[in-house]
């Protein structure tokens, strides 16, 4: 895709002014420009990128990176990805498995002696995946410090009872899910999760970190919550102790998981691994990333297109085991897919969705990658990346 192919021009807001979209697109993709374009109406900054058939065919950018300084999103800005990690480490997952290195079905104390411990010992890696293991949340209250600290997160998760009879129901591991999988991958391999992630993809996604060096950090966006969409989508109940302790694991997070300079905009926490929600990428490296999921990009190729079709398997759908409102997520073996929820690119779709609206995913059918990213969370929403996905989806359609 080249520079004159299609360069963005600038899109005005309501009132009169300018927020510059920058980037290409490929002949036949203008919607999606334009789309995104009106996107950046609500404010923030944000990026879009797709592939399709192992090609770049969308990288697009703009907005407002840094609302605190006015710096504006550009080429090489970083976002975080949020829970959009999760399905990076389920590619590893899907990877190791497919080169017969890891058996899904296979108790995880085969790999990780201790984990068997407090009644674990049936747990398979599956049910790590699909949120069926009962471990959403630590009885042990953890600061920041030791929350970064991975050894004492893994012995603190072998102490750990299961929060339910692990496999009977499924609830969301929002934060205990990248310790999980990723100590099994680091069992299985010897390596620390961004070790593995990085020899696997460090070529066609060079810019996706799980652990931020400092030097990079000046080229971070700055998430936050759009407080007014916040509002009006509240619960009506508060959430379940469990799932709140979900987020926070006692005091080492907010429960929103961000707030200025805390959280996943601290550069401290950023800069550790910390495999559920800390991974940093541009929108151009996930949308790569899945792109290899299912086809052949830059020379990689991470999945088969027999792990392809099985990443987009329902393994729990419905109610969780702490309620919530309809419509209710659908997960595959580590990813969102398809449901009325996240009608994604419909059937066959998997990937992952991020905290307040990034998204990373691909569908086998279409050949598709895409990867999107934006400062302005809004809790439970991803209409913005649903929006440009269905549009993508059409075209590619017809």
């Amino acid at each position: 895709m080249q520079e004159s192919e299609a360069t963005a021009p600038a899109e005005r807001r309501r009132g009169g002014e300018e927020r510059m979209v920058d980037g290409v697109v490929a002949p036949g993709f203008e919607r999606v420009r334009e789309q995104f374009a009106e996107g950046l109406e609500h404010g923030g900054g944000a990026a879009v990128a797709v592939y399709v058939g192992g090609s770049p065919v969308v990288d697009l950018w703009g907005g407002v990176a840094d609302r605190h300084t006015g710096r504006v999103w550009e080429r090489d800005t970083l976002g975080v990805a949020f829970s959009c990690t999760k399905g990076v480490l389920a590619l590893v997952v899907l990877a190791l498995a497919e080169q017969g290195r890891l058996d899904l079905n296979a108790p995880v104390a085969r790999y990780w002696p201790a984990f068997s411990r407090a009644g674990k010992s049936e747990i398979p890696v599956r049910w790590l995946l699909n949120h069926r293991a009962g471990l959403i949340a630590v009885d042990e209250h953890l600061t920041r410090d030791e929350a970064l600290d991975w050894e004492h997160v893994i012995q603190v998760l072998e102490r750990q009872a299961p929060n339910w009879e692990p496999g009977t129901g499924h609830a969301y591991h929002t934060l205990t899910f990248g310790w999980l999988v990723g100590e099994v991958i680091r069992r299985v391999t010897g390596r620390m999760p961004s070790e593995v992630i990085r020899e696997l993809t460090g070529s066609i996604a060079p810019d996706f970190w799980l652990g931020l060096p400092p030097v990079h950090e000046a080229r971070r966006s700055r998430p936050y919550w759009d407080e007014a969409a916040r509002a009006a989508v509240a619960p009506a109940d508060p959430p379940a102790e469990p799932v709140v302790r979900a987020s926070t694991l006692g005091s080492a997070f907010p429960q929103d998981l961000i707030a200025d300079g805390q959280g996943f905009d601290d550069p401290r926490v950023l800069e550790a691994e910390v495999p559920g929600a800390g991974g940093v990428s541009t929108a151009r490296d996930l949308a790569a990333i899945f792109s290899a999921a299912v086809r052949d990009t830059g020379g990689v190729r991470l999945l088969n297109e027999r792990s392809a079709a099985a990443a987009a398997t329902v393994e729990s759908s419905g109610p969780p085991v702490y309620g919530g409102q309809p419509p209710f997520a659908a997960f595959g073996p580590g990813f969102h897919v398809a449901s009325a929820g996240k009608p994604l690119f419909g059937p066959g779709s998997f990937g992952h969705a991020g905290m307040g609206g990034q998204a990373a995913f691909a569908h086998p059918e279409l050949g598709v990658g895409f990867g999107y990213l934006t400062t302005r969370l809004v809790p439970g929403d991803e209409a913005l990346a649903m929006g440009l996905m269905r549009t993508v989806a059409d075209i590619l359609r017809g």
